[in-house]
């Protein structure tokens, strides 16, 4: 028959309580076969890891041949407080930069609407991982007016949990006056979610 065994910490002087519900029913909880760490409500895990979404509060204006970082200010969630909606470092995080406090692997998503009032040439949409590009959509509009064009996409990045951060710039070329975004959060929008923490 196996057997269940409860190992203390020499080191440690703090008692650990397993308290059972209130409850007049029987339960079972089965262990699995194989070495790890019990996860509760309280851990870190993909589940409850950092997430936000931000979106523009009015249209940005842009100079063509020029990236600019999207300034993104309503949040839409913030879960951990990792992402900084405004225009300058606060807590050691960048201007509108995430900056996640638990070490993973993030998915960061990303759609923006750019739009010029006489022509639209060109739109890059890139994702900076600590000033470097890791994820990027380019679309030629080629003489696209202002109608406008919009790209949408995602990349998979490591973040270390205590330095590294992640950016959304936008770069166009066209003529007359260049905007991105709106306050319409269904089209321009920046968003990270922890996939797997690491």
């Amino acid at each position: 028959m196996s057997k269940i065994a409860l190992s203390g910490d020499a080191s440690g002087s703090g008692t650990f309580t397993i308290a059972s519900p209130n409850s007049n029913s029987n339960f079972t909880l089965t262990l699995p076969a194989n070495t790890g760490t019990v996860l509760t409500t309280g851990s870190t895990f993909a589940g409850t890891g950092p997430a936000f979404s931000a979106s523009l509060a009015s249209a940005q204006s842009l100079t063509t041949g020029v990236f600019a970082k999207v300034a993104a200010t309503v949040e839409g969630w913030d879960t951990n407080s990792c992402y900084n909606n405004t225009g300058s470092t606060v807590g050691g995080i960048p201007a509108y930069a995430f900056l996640p406090n638990v070490a993973g692997y993030y998915t960061m998503k990303f759609s923006l609407k750019a739009q010029a009032t006489t022509s639209l040439q060109r739109l890059i949409v890139t994702v900076y991982k600590n000033g470097t590009t890791v994820g990027r959509q380019v679309d030629l509009p080629a003489t696209m007016g202002n109608g406008g064009t919009w790209l949408s996409g995602c990349v998979d990045v490591y973040l270390n949990g205590t330095t590294d951060y992640v950016e959304l710039y936008v770069y166009t070329e066209g003529t007359g006056t260049i905007t991105c975004g709106s306050n319409d959060a269904n089209t321009t929008y920046f968003q990270g979610v922890l996939a797997r923490a690491a």
